[in-house]
């Protein structure tokens, strides 16, 4: 079932085709569909960005309290809970997912490679990669944007000995026994952010 207001919209649209000229019909179809395009983008970015900003600070208040240690339990535990309050809050679905993952709970669907492996192209090629907006096969809108590996992101997912110190590794082998979220170098992709507009569900206000 689609979004009623993305329903109620090409409905709209249908019917002024059907008074409208042709070419007119055309140019107001495609005017419609950019204007529908860029709003849900800049939505998909705000949510996140917002949730980018939730973890940021929740991470650093947990390194101040108990070191880069706490901020790896404070992932194990809190990290999906915070995203899924969000995405309750915003009525989207908001994920974190990875080529390499650490939580198995963030594996990535055919969907998520195709995307990613084009924003590694994008980096290899221009040295940075751009957000997008895609359907998926169930028709839902899905913003991605690519998490680039940062200097700070190198404690915990750099390489081991060299950005990871041993206490820390061990910690990340207790608590992700499969974790594969190891060995980046700063500038390359660490993961993608997704929000998933579900099918009947409305916006961001």
């Amino acid at each position: 079932m689609k979004n009623t207001k993305l329903l109620i919209f090409f409905l709209l649209l249908f019917a002024a085709g059907c008074a409208s000229g042709p070419e007119k019909s055309s140019e107001m179809q495609d005017t419609q569909v950019d204007s529908l395009y860029l709003t849900i983008k800049a939505q998909g970015k705000q949510a996140a960005g917002l949730s980018f900003s939730a973890l940021s600070q929740r991470l650093q208040h947990a390194i101040g309290e108990r070191g880069l240690e706490g901020a790896l339990a404070f992932c194990n535990v809190h990290a999906l809970p915070i995203t899924d309050s969000l995405s309750e809050a915003m009525n989207v679905s908001i994920s974190r997912t990875a080529l390499r993952i650490r939580n198995p709970e963030n594996a990535p669907d055919e969907l998520d490679r195709q995307i990613m492996e084009r924003f590694q192209q994008m980096i290899a090629q221009l040295g940075k990669a751009s957000d997008t907006l895609v359907t998926n096969l169930d028709g839902d809108m899905v913003y991605m944007a690519p998490i680039i590996t940062l200097p700070a992101c190198l404690q915990c997912h750099g390489v081991p000995e060299v950005e990871i110190k041993p206490q820390t590794m061990d910690l990340v082998r207790a608590l992700y026994p499969d974790d594969r979220a190891i060995g980046f170098r700063e500038g390359e992709l660490r993961g993608m952010w997704k929000v998933k507009f579900n099918a009947g569900q409305g916006r961001i206000q």
